[in-house]
């Protein structure tokens, strides 16, 4: 711990050479690394001085630099997009000055079981933009989640979203504003009229980290929401959840299906 040394690289290169070191990690807000690592750790990369603070929104895409935080997201699309999944997740994580610090790229790195982002950037089916000693490449969201080997070697420079048009909407299960979700929920459609052309529904904070229910959104697409049997088909969802500070695992169960049924009861609201 003694002899843990910053760097501040102003390129990609740069940030290269000094992760090839022994022992180097990377820093973007802070707020996800762990006291064993700083323990384990010869020297820091924080990524302040790297232009990865981008936003560029676009008729049928947004890019979002990694080293954009939180607050700065829901500042930037506001104005535009005060309804994007992304406002109404981010708004609702955490406090004010976590807000303030905790970044997309060290979010989507890190993928904790409370994450407020990373439910809609599933749901959005979104790329992530990866840096590697050969150049840039691309992975979509689940496929960097799931394939530890395009976490190694490689730093984020940020997040790709391919469609701004969708409706939305976003429970997180907390016991106070600022606590961390014991899960939550992001729901995407399109509907025309009555019928739900298209829907996506994530979960995450469950036992698998996260889940998309992609039975319910077989039975809801093309459908009035009034024809489904709502009870039937949340009872059939095989999802499971931890004990956590709000509840035991059953509790969480029963909340996450009364959920559900509040939200799909919104969302045919919105039809009418």
């Amino acid at each position: 711990m003694a002899d843990l040394q910053w760097y501040y690289p102003k390129t990609i290169d740069e940030a290269f050479d000094i992760l090839a070191q022994d022992r180097a990690i990377i820093h973007g807000g802070g707020t996800f690394i762990l006291k064993g690592a700083i323990d384990r750790a010869k020297s820091i990369i924080d990524l302040q001085n790297l232009p990865l603070k981008y936003f560029t929104i676009a008729k049928d895409s947004l890019e979002i630099g990694a080293s954009n935080t939180f607050a700065e997201i829901i500042d930037s699309l506001a104005d535009i997009y005060p309804d994007h999944i992304l406002v109404q997740s981010l708004t609702s994580a955490a406090s004010t000055p976590l807000r303030n610090r905790i970044t997309v790229g060290g979010s989507v790195c890190a993928f904790p079981s409370w994450s407020d982002i990373l439910g809609p950037l599933i749901a959005l089916d979104s790329d992530v933009e990866l840096a590697t000693i050969s150049g840039k490449k691309t992975a979509n969201i689940i496929d960097y989640v799931k394939t530890r080997e395009l976490h190694r070697g490689t730093i984020i420079l940020g997040v790709k979203i391919p469609d701004n048009s969708w409706k939305s909407f976003y429970f997180s299960a907390k016991r106070t504003n600022f606590d961390l979700s014991a899960f939550n929920i992001t729901i995407l459609w399109k509907n025309d009229g009555d019928i739900i052309d298209d829907i996506r529904i994530v979960t995450v904070g469950n036992t698998t980290r996260y889940i998309r229910l992609s039975d319910i959104e077989d039975k809801i697409s093309g459908h009035l929401l009034d024809d489904i049997d709502i009870n039937d088909a949340i009872s059939n969802i095989d999802i499971k959840f931890a004990n956590k500070n709000l509840g035991s695992g059953e509790y969480l169960r029963e909340l996450f299906d009364v959920e559900i049924k509040n939200a799909l009861k919104f969302i045919s609201s919105r039809t009418d």
